[in-house]
């Protein structure tokens, strides 16, 4: 199951690749940046659980019902994976942004920048390098969490 939630962070992010380098300098839509980050959040959301579900299966840690101790326990365990602090930054970033997004009142295009503003006034800036420095992270950490995989796939047959 962890392997088909990796094909799945690949698929997407092979998706949110084209989006970055062929569609949005194609376009030049400022709102595709969200979009972009919405689908790299899901292609980080497949490696968290593909490291709990192997880390559960190979009796390293407990599953809870509660998400935040279940990122608690992915943290503890992506050191084993190759998986970097920049990797978990990443995905803490790409998790607030879309939270803001989610709650958002008011959203605008200023410059090159996709802003989400806040209920308290407070905003925050998606560039086209942020996009492209969150997908480089996010490749990194499908590629790592994919090799450890089929290192702990080998070793118990």
């Amino acid at each position: 199951m962890a392997n088909a939630r990796i094909e799945e962070a690949k698929r997407i992010l092979k998706i949110a690749d084209h989006m970055v380098y062929i569609t949005y300098p194609a376009i030049n839509e400022k709102r595709l940046l969200i979009k972009i980050v919405s689908q790299v959040g899901g292609a980080m959301n497949n490696v968290v659980l593909s490291v709990l579900e192997n880390e559960y299966l190979n009796k390293r840690i407990s599953s809870y019902a509660n998400p935040k101790m279940n990122f608690k326990s992915f943290v503890e365990s992506s050191k084993r994976y190759g998986i970097k602090q920049s990797g978990i930054d990443t995905m803490e970033k790409i998790a607030s942004l879309i939270e803001m997004h989610e709650q958002s009142p008011m959203e605008f295009v200023r410059n090159d920048r996709f802003v989400i503003m806040t209920d308290s006034m407070h905003t925050e800036e998606i560039t086209y390098n942020l996009v492209k420095s969150f997908l480089a992270t996010a490749k990194e950490a499908v590629s790592a969490t994919e090799n450890r995989l089929k290192l702990d796939s080998t070793q118990m047959h």
